[in-house]
């Protein structure tokens, strides 16, 4: 069953913190707290992002390695 408050708690820091924190912080609050990136992500400018997998923890993962403000 979801958790309303993780969500709620995730929101919150999404408005204070940002989306890249916020998305890092619920991630280790799900037990999730090693996750590798390869490879350089432009902090300006054009970016296509796709995943391959079929997970709710996709978008979580990618917006926690991506630290852009667009």
């Amino acid at each position: 069953m979801f958790n309303f408050k993780i969500l709620k708690e995730y929101r919150k820091n999404a408005q204070s913190l940002g989306i890249h924190r916020a998305a890092s912080e619920l991630l280790a609050s799900l037990g999730i707290s090693q996750i590798t990136t390869i490879g350089k992500i432009p902090k300006q400018g054009p970016l296509l992002i796709i995943s391959n997998h079929v997970s709710v923890l996709d978008s979580l993962v990618l917006m926690s390695r991506i630290n852009r403000d667009d």
